[in-house]
């Protein structure tokens, strides 16, 4: 049948979009977060970058584990939001 509809027109043609950049943005924040890293090393520049260097190479375990704990809950509600807003505005995925 050749009424097959492409998923960027009719009147889901806002779902792709949103899902394109909806997934790039929650995934690119670990490239983010290591590019802030790099840069703050750099240019000493005190951050959340620094931070997680300096404790590790001071051996602050706690303050490793709490960064790690802050940024992979980050990455985790950025991923979920992205989910939440695909069931949002593609109404196939509602149930």
């Amino acid at each position: 049948c050749s009424r097959r509809l492409s998923p960027l027109s009719g009147r889901n043609s806002t779902y792709r979009p949103v899902q394109i950049s909806g997934t790039s943005s929650a995934l690119e924040l670990g490239t983010l977060l290591s590019g802030a890293v790099l840069t703050e090393q750099i240019f000493s520049i005190p951050g959340f970058g620094k931070l997680i260097v300096d404790a590790v190479f001071n051996r602050d375990y706690a303050v490793v584990q709490g960064v790690v704990l802050v940024t992979a809950t980050v990455y985790i509600m950025l991923n979920l939001l992205a989910d939440l807003a695909y069931v949002l505005v593609n109404p196939r995925l509602r149930g």
